[in-house]
């Protein structure tokens, strides 16, 4: 089944075997708990917002550690009747959710749960793969009397994660994107430069609407170089699914590979319709008949691929400085080199400050919470808009970035066109190596100069925010009231943001924006075209 957090695996020595968690506080496990009490309630009063609560992994769990487990019986006359103590214990309980949380709470005996790890030896393998995988199955279900929640499993065995191949690397499983892969987690291995992010999605529905979404906003952030670089997406078909796939005459694929061919070109033509998408690699993995050293070789090709990467940059960072270094004794390319800061210079003085906000920063957390799930939206208002299903100051980190995203585009297009015609032009041929490393660095000063952008307005926004336990109630507390519960909240929050009581706030964040402008494109690329003449006498 599916995880009920995030779950590293990695190997530590030979016959070592382990899991490691890290629970969620009780404040968390008391808050889960309550989201998990109140879609009880919801069920059985016939909510008109439908039910609030939890995952399906978090609902058995919690069932579990509760001793609250649904049961069927069979009767004499062979109907089946359904047994569900939960519900029993809501009535018993008045349908009062403070009641209810705190009789669930109590039965969980969260004081107990303090043991966070479990290591073992085993020489024999199998016996010991085995056996970590039935303790994995009680910690994910809440089986395991002595461990909490768990917010992250960690399994240690000796296995070889990527076949023969010998690197130190672990697999992380993140939790079910729910809807929307647009999180805080994911971002976060999507921007570290040592993480291949393998995107899984089911056969039938490859390449689905949240695997769409994710590609778009990587592009609209000024993130599209990591799609070519460090993404690949994992296709799992079932039950003869390939098989199922028919040709441009109508034919069904007479074999999987055939039936994998036929939807890898449905998958890149829709992936492609994003700049960026059709550098995304596509592989295909059945469970049950394919041969995993196949997948395995697959992903480890993508390592070697950013290794090599890697290795070609430091490789050209080292052939640049050596040859620059040797030219800088040259008259003739010195001359070169101060004709291309000086037109360079010229360019920093037009580009100085960054155009007009493009869009309203907090635009990306309004249409989120349109169309996220009502449920998942009243969970993170619950939380003052922090939850890893719904944060809503990684979205506004996000419009931050969209916005100097637009805003940047034509002079980070503008620098490299004009590089380019420097390049290309024969009375600075003996500049080319100097012009071709500034071109490799755009790249890099536009990522930075994004990042720190995406920061700087998640964390200015949120400290505000955050306090703001009125508006947060404000939103819990509408479920239940009528339909329409993601426009009113959606609305209240964008009222929030237009008030003008928060026009000092946005002047905070359009200054940090500029300072990232400043700091992490104009003045290095100034500090290169002051370089020679600090030298001169």
């Amino acid at each position: 089944g599916t995880t009920v957090c995030e779950v590293h695996i990695r190997s530590d020595g030979k016959d070592a075997f382990g899991l490691l968690v890290q629970t969620h506080s009780e404040e968390e496990t008391f808050r889960t708990v309550s989201d998990f009490c109140a879609s009880l309630i919801d069920s059985q009063t016939d909510a008109e917002n439908g039910v609030r609560g939890v995952s399906q992994e978090i609902n058995r769990a919690i069932r579990n550690m509760s001793g609250l487990v649904r049961s069927q019986s069979k009767g004499a006359d062979g109907k089946v009747t359904r047994i569900d103590p939960a519900a029993d214990l809501v009535r018993s309980c008045n349908n009062n959710l403070q009641e209810f949380t705190a009789e669930v709470y109590r039965r969980i005996k969260v004081e107990q749960r303090t043991q966070t790890e479990v290591r073992f030896q085993e020489n024999d393998h199998q016996a010991g793969l085995k056996r970590l995988r039935q303790l994995f199955s009680d910690v994910n279900n809440g089986k395991c009397p002595e461990i909490s929640l768990p917010r992250r499993i960690d399994l240690i065995a000796p296995i070889e994660l990527l076949g023969a191949k010998n690197y130190r690397i672990r697999v992380v499983d993140t939790k079910g994107v729910d809807g929307t892969a647009i999180r805080p987690d994911i971002r976060a291995y999507l921007d570290d430069p040592r993480s291949l992010t393998v995107l899984c999605t089911r056969y039938n529905s490859a390449p689905d609407s949240t695997m769409q979404a994710l590609v778009e906003n990587l592009v609209i952030t000024g993130a599209d170089h990591v799609l070519k670089e460090r993404v690949t997406m994992l296709v799992l078909p079932r039950d003869g699914e390939a098989l199922e796939m028919r040709d441009d005459s109508g034919l069904n694929a007479d074999t999987a590979e055939l039936g994998y061919r036929l939807k890898e070109d449905q998958i890149a033509a829709k992936l492609g319709q994003q700049k960026g998408g059709e550098q995304i690699p596509i592989n295909f993995f059945d469970v049950q008949n394919d041969n995993p050293t196949q997948i395995a070789r697959a992903l480890a090709g993508r390592v070697e691929h950013m290794r090599a990467l890697q290795s070609r940059r430091v490789e050209e960072l080292g052939n640049s400085v050596t040859a620059l270094l040797k030219a800088n004794t040259e008259e003739r390319t010195m001359a070169a080199q101060r004709e291309v800061r000086r037109r360079i210079s010229i360019f920093l003085r037009l580009r100085r400050r960054l155009p007009d906000r493009a869009q309203a920063v907090h635009a990306a957390l309004i249409s989120a919470l349109q169309t996220t799930n009502a449920r998942t939206i009243w969970a993170s208002a619950r939380r003052n808009g922090s939850w890893p299903g719904m944060d809503a100051y990684h979205f506004l980190g996000v419009g931050a970035a969209i916005d100097a995203q637009l805003r940047c585009q034509s002079a980070f297009s503008g620098l490299d066109e004009l590089l380019l015609n420097m390049h290309e032009d024969e009375q600075l041929t003996a500049a080319r190596d100097y012009i071709a490393e500034l071109r490799r660095n755009i790249p890099s000063w536009k990522t930075s100069f994004l990042t720190d952008v995406t920061s700087s307005g998640r964390e200015q926004f949120r400290s505000v925010l955050w306090l703001e336990n009125e508006l947060w109630n404000r939103c819990a507390n509408r479920w239940g009231g009528g339909p329409g519960y993601r426009d009113d909240v959606a609305g209240w929050i964008r009222s929030w943001f237009e008030d003008a009581a928060r026009t000092e706030l946005h002047g905070i964040v359009e200054r940090r924006v500029q300072a990232a402008w400043d700091n992490f494109v104009i003045e290095p690329i100034a500090a290169l075209c002051q370089d020679e003449r600090s030298e001169e006498p």
